[in-house]
């Protein structure tokens, strides 16, 4: 049955435990498990007549995966899909784990309603406790200091004091690197050991710390090298799909080799804006043609009509994982022929040694010593070329390959982070087209991703056959405001800005508790879980409260909204007081690096929006000097703050910058760069 109030219903009437079985539609175990477990009649039968069993799409239903992954994490020690919990008819979990071959499921189920039907005293009593402790998970989040404290110390007009405070974050942040730091890989970046996640937000993270004066010289220069380490790393692995584009999700070992070959939507959004801040740093064009692989791939696989994204490719085809993927050395003949194109594709490639899998089959994976690819236009041209012909062939008959399923619903906050990373990219390589496909993806989020009949709230997901109407959860809504906001910084166009200000009220409103000093990851209307949970968490996915604290910081200065100011420094300062591991903090630490400094804007006063826009194509310096807000004004503008209203233009003035920090602006200048140099003489433009 669907998760719903019919299937609770049964439960209580009937007096049965509930199975809850989350899963999604590119996890290669819960295809195994369904074909061996749940599609089994005996298997069926047995759990029709003693359970009623819930399944949930956990990217459909991120709360209901919250807490049940917390109480099997709980119990268990480890979680993971499927995510199979044995709950109370009210929903408490008793039992759970991850993937069960079929005899043990049914084994260990056998003994769970022994002991339910013998002892259910001593069941109910665990539930109570489960439950309980999966609630305090959140209710003791919050940092070293009570939320009060932190407010009143963040607040204060004391330049001291703030100082004083300010000093206490930036050492936590670098405790918490100093420990980090300890872990990470010196060849292959990421993390020691396998399994191996990109995980975009830390090296978003690494990369700004690396521009930054904040924490020293030494963390500027180990942070900017273990970034760059990682993804060079990613992008000449098996994880990288060469032939087609985009990432895969993981990796299993510690070289970034062998994925698990599912290839999602939130990965690459996230990867396309992290690989190309990382061109900014240090362009090199295996890098920029990666980000274009990604964004070719996002076009022809997951682009939804809608102007939204579908959610994921699977990993399984041909009844097995990543059969689409590998290929061997017939596979490649059959590709390109036996002539030469073939033989330096395998030597670029080192057929059966470094890209070497299983059986002769290859998962392909450039050396590190492979800059001759680069550095001769000729060797990069033909290599093109065979990538190209090997992916028509991929997707011919001929191959007798099937291509992996698309789960083709359509996220909100997935939609996002494909709409930011296009608009950070398309930004920072002067992709106008790219910037516009992102602009595309926000008037979705605006118009279509709307519950029926409120459109000032987001809907979870969209699918053009229908499906659920359920209200966004608090990444939805965090996402979606900095996707709009991204889209600003791409196009200058005051109506993205003016949208992500009025969603972010809408989440204050229907998400933050003012009383506990967070937003929580459902809204007050929301249906009731056993637990109510929080969002702090940064790991494949930022954490809601982390992005929800970095817009209201730019808002809070885009629009003059002091008290938004102040809720992004109580958050973020109360979080990573109290973080203990700020490799689950890096959103956090991010926006710390860039609220913890002067507001820097960089406005452009032009007769007409066309004009400003074009200002912008010209020299984008928010491209360069990340962490630096951008603005056009025209004559006609609204909703500006009050510091820039003696900036407005008329309709006949000539197109002037000028460059602000904290409501102070230095004079109107000609060019972007001569304005920059007022406020940093010392920078090289």
């Amino acid at each position: 049955m669907p998760w719903g109030d019919e299937a609770w219903a049964r439960a209580r009437e009937e007096g049965k435990l509930v199975i809850v079985s989350v899963g999604y539609s590119a996890c290669h175990w819960c295809h195994v498990m369904e074909r061996e477990t749940f599609e089994d009649v005996e298997a069926a039968e047995f759990m029709n007549a003693h359970f009623v069993c819930i399944k949930v799409d956990r990217e459909e239903r991120p709360d209901v995966d919250h807490v049940y992954m917390d109480a099997v994490q709980l119990m268990t020690k480890r979680g993971g899909w499927p995510l199979n919990c044995v709950a109370m008819p009210d929903g408490r979990p008793v039992w759970g784990g991850t993937y069960f071959p079929r005899l043990k499921w049914l084994s260990s189920l056998e003994a769970v309603l022994e002991v339910w039907r013998e002892e259910p005293a001593k069941v109910e009593a665990y539930a109570a406790q489960l439950a309980s402790a999966v609630a305090a998970l959140d209710e003791t989040e919050g940092g070293a200091l009570p939320h009060d404290e932190i407010v009143r110390e963040s607040r204060t007009e004391g330049e001291t004091e703030r100082a004083a405070l300010r000093q206490r974050v930036d050492t936590r942040v670098m405790e918490g690197l100093e420990s980090w730091s300890r872990g990470w890989d010196p060849v292959f970046g990421g993390r020691s050991g396998a399994p191996k996640f990109p995980l975009p937000c830390q090296i978003d993270f690494l990369l700004r710390t690396g521009e930054s004066t904040a924490l020293g010289e030494r963390w500027m220069d180990q942070a900017r090298a273990h970034a760059l380490r990682t993804l060079q790393a990613i992008e000449r692995g098996g994880i990288h799909d060469h032939v087609g584009g985009g990432f895969a999700r993981y990796s299993v070992d510690e070289r970034w080799h062998v994925p698990h070959f599912e290839k999602m939507l939130y990965d690459n959004g996230q990867l396309l804006g992290t690989l190309a801040e990382a061109w900014a740093v240090e362009p090199h064009p295996s890098i920029e043609k990666a980000v274009e692989g990604i964004v070719g791939f996002l076009d022809r696989e997951l682009s939804d009509d809608s102007g939204g994204f579908r959610s994921a490719l699977d990993a399984d085809s041909d009844g097995a994982e990543g059969t689409y993927y590998v290929w061997t050395e017939a596979d490649l003949i059959a590709a390109l022929g036996s002539g030469d194109q073939a033989e330096e594709v395998m030597r670029v490639f080192d057929f059966g040694g470094r890209s070497h899998w299983e059986e002769g089959k290859n998962v392909l994976m450039r050396q590190a010593a492979s800059e001759e690819l680069w550095e001769d236009a000729g060797l990069r041209g033909r290599l093109e070329d065979a990538l190209q012909r090997m992916s028509a062939w991929r997707d011919s008959a001929a191959s007798g390959r099937s291509k992996p399923g698309v789960d083709d619903k359509v996220l909100t906050a997935w939609t996002a982070l494909a709409v930011s990373g296009l608009a950070r990219a398309g930004k920072i390589l002067g992709r106008e087209d790219w910037v516009a496909r992102a602009e595309r993806g926000a008037v979705f989020l605006r118009n279509v991703a709307r519950v029926p009949g409120e459109p000032e709230l987001l809907r979870r997901s969209w699918h053009a056959k229908g499906g659920p109407q359920t209200e966004g959860f608090a990444e939805d809504y965090a996402l979606a405001v900095e996707a709009m906001l991204e889209v600003h910084q791409a196009t200058g166009e005051p109506v993205w800005r003016d949208e992500a200000r009025a969603l972010m009220a809408t989440a204050l409103d229907r998400f933050y508790d003012e009383s506990a000093g967070t937003f929580w990851f459902s809204a007050r209307e929301a249906e009731a879980l056993f637990a109510r949970k929080q969002s702090n968490d940064d790991s494949v996915l930022p954490s809601a409260n982390a992005t929800f604290a970095a817009s209201l910081w730019r808002l809070g200065w885009a629009c003059d909204i002091p008290s938004w100011r102040s809720l992004a420094r109580d958050l973020v300062a109360r979080h990573l007081l109290g973080s203990q591991h700020l490799e689950r903090s890096a959103k956090w630490a991010q926006v710390w690096l860039d609220l913890r400094g002067p507001f820097a804007a960089v406005v452009v006063a032009a007769p007409s929006q066309e004009l400003g826009r074009k200002a912008l194509q010209e020299w984008n310096l928010g491209a360069t000097k990340r962490g630096t807000w951008i603005d056009v004004i025209t004559p006609d503008a609204t909703h500006i703050p009050a510091w820039m209203e003696s900036k407005r233009p008329s309709a006949e003035a000539p197109v002037r910058w000028y460059v602000c920090e904290e409501s102070a602006c230095g004079l109107p200048c000609a060019s972007a760069r001569e304005a920059w140099k007022q406020f940093h003489p010392e920078e090289k433009p």
